[in-house]
């Protein structure tokens, strides 16, 4: 499965995209998160289902106090990434 969710509010410059990165990395999922124009985060996550939806889980949870929406797109396919990182 593949997932794009995209984050808004204060989600720059308070150490979003280094959490979600550890909090993706404890699964098998593969993909990045990077910082958008718009001030939003983007999150491209590979695997399976299940990991996705856990590490979606503690995102939201661990980082409750930055975002106020988020966006998600779902789509099969095979993976493109072989890890996770985060992009600048």
């Amino acid at each position: 499965m593949r997932c794009t969710i995209f984050y808004f509010g204060n989600v720059q410059g308070v150490g979003f995209r280094w959490n979600v990165r550890n909090i993706v990395c404890e699964f098998k999922i593969s993909g990045f998160v990077r910082n958008l124009d718009d001030g939003s985060v983007e999150i491209l996550m590979e695997g399976r289902e299940t990991d996705i939806q856990e590490a979606m889980r503690e995102i939201d949870l661990r980082m409750k106090g930055f975002w106020t929406k988020k966006h998600l797109e779902k789509r099969e396919g095979e993976p493109h990434y072989h890890d996770f990182s985060i992009e600048l």
